[in-house]
């Protein structure tokens, strides 16, 4: 039995950089899923692109660490700064739910929103995934999986990653960056259980967190050489820009975009699915 492959695409209407970037490369057939992230500044032009391409599966990218809530300040207020603004990253989120700095009511709060503002879209979304993984937090998972119970939505990523699944990549891996990937592995060993539990999906496997804005021909071959069996996701951040924290946004257009790994996709007998097929 043929293995099969998601190649899912993050932050779909988060900038004109990354909508665009990701419109092309779901236009040259790789890329099969994505995820909206309901406060971008290009949210509308998203929606409108899905609507008119039903093929794509999309998502919802839940936010907690980048730009502004989209819930009434004085509602959500221990998740913001003054000014609206979410709280840097993930590490300054984590610290401050350790330290019961907030409220997880108003996590709740603003999450709930984000997914109904999806849904006013008239879309249905085919997953749930995170800005920085956040929904993985022991704080906050407990709260995504009530709210896809209530909205009815099955589907989740758990990033379990393997940290070296091909001694040609070590080069692409810092200690620091393998400290970090094991961090997250814990938490998705931990979170397994729980969404077992709930009755939730996710895939078998999952590449693209150590090589966030690093997804190159090199690694993307490496990948579909460890791809043997089961449902595998690749989690990629094309756009047309390099201007980003994520990296070399246009390194993956560009990979993306060659036709050329259609067919190595195929010669691995892999099938290219998306999140809907789940």
């Amino acid at each position: 039995m043929a293995a099969k492959l998601i190649v899912n695409a993050d932050d779909f209407g988060y900038s004109w950089e990354t909508t665009e970037g990701i419109i092309r490369v779901f236009e040259k057939g790789i890329v099969t899923s994505t995820t909206l992230i309901v406060n971008g500044f290009f949210f509308e032009k998203a929606v409108k692109y899905a609507k008119d391409n039903r093929r794509l599966s999309v998502g919802i990218h839940l936010n907690l660490t980048s730009g502004k809530a989209i819930s009434e300040k004085n509602r959500i207020f221990t998740i913001i700064q003054k000014n609206g603004i979410f709280w840097k990253n993930p590490l300054d989120l984590t610290m401050k739910l350790i330290s019961k700095k907030i409220n997880t009511a108003h996590v709740e709060r603003e999450l709930e929103a984000q997914i109904c503002r999806f849904l006013d879209t008239g879309l249905i979304p085919s997953h749930i995934d995170s800005h920085g993984h956040v929904h993985l937090l022991p704080m906050i998972l407990p709260i995504v999986i009530k709210i896809a119970h209530k909205y009815k939505i099955r589907r989740i990523r758990i990033p379990l990653e393997p940290l070296l699944f091909n001694k040609t990549l070590k080069n692409y891996l810092l200690n620091k960056a393998q400290f970090r990937i094991l961090h997250l592995n814990l938490l998705c060993l931990w979170a397994m259980k729980i969404i077992e539990k709930a009755g939730m999906v996710t895939t078998d496997s999952f590449y693209g967190t150590s090589f966030s804005g690093k997804l190159n021909k090199t690694v993307f071959l490496s990948i579909l050489d460890n791809i043997k069996t089961g449902v595998v996701e690749i989690m990629c951040h094309p756009g047309v820009s390099n201007k980003s924290l994520w990296g070399n946004l246009s390194d993956e257009l560009e990979l993306l975009s060659d036709s050329s790994m259609i067919a190595e996709i195929k010669k691995r007998n892999i099938d290219l699915i998306s999140y809907n097929d789940l």
